[in-house]
């Protein structure tokens, strides 16, 4: 077998892809300031459960808003900033950050076009895939809108959870419980 580290047989690594606005934090819409920045509950009871299971958390994240200048690159840096620190004040480790600035119609300059990385386009997670050595038929990715879902299943992941869903946490806790009970009885089995 050829040494291809973007091999997906090859990456030993698991993700939990998280879609930002509407999953880590409740979406009011172009959330860019930290006073209009208000995590979920849930969101650090899964991020704590996926670290314990040797997940990497990577968040994946349309921002338009930059390309339609509602908001500038470094007002996005200084919210990931704070977001990053509240998850480390939590000993929670978000391993990247992948974003979009693209809009196909609303962007303004060079900001207007059809990004690749763009949701419902798989780009963000085929390049954290390649970058972190993520195998995506053990990851999983939550989202809350269409466009996460389609770009789930373009990269051809095999777990997607709703964040719009009741108790869409406690589905998570099921899938990730399943998914280490299955992996201990096969090597168990073999």
């Amino acid at each position: 077998m050829p040494n291809d580290k973007n091999s997906h047989s090859l990456n030993k690594n698991k993700a939990l892809f998280l879609d930002r606005d509407g999953v880590i934090n409740y979406d009011y819409g172009y959330v860019y300031k930290k006073e209009n920045f208000i995590f979920r509950s849930e969101i650090f009871d899964i991020c704590k459960k996926a670290l314990f299971y040797k997940f990497k958390i990577i968040i994946i994240t349309n921002q338009s808003g930059i390309g339609q200048n509602l908001y500038t690159k470094k007002d996005f840096d200084l919210l990931n900033k704070f977001m990053i620190e509240k998850f480390t004040a939590k000993k929670i480790q978000i391993s990247d950050v992948y974003y979009c600035p693209y809009h196909p119609i609303k962007g303004k300059g060079k900001y207007l076009k059809d990004s690749y990385n763009r949701k419902p386009n798989p780009g963000m997670l085929i390049q954290a895939s390649r970058e972190h050595l993520i195998n995506l038929n053990e990851s999983i990715m939550i989202g809350d809108k269409e466009t996460d879902y389609k770009a789930a299943i373009s990269a051809k992941l095999k777990y997607y959870i709703d964040a719009n869903q009741k108790d869409w946490d406690q589905k998570f806790f099921k899938l990730i419980y399943d998914l280490r009970k299955n992996k201990c009885d096969n090597e168990h089995n073999n």
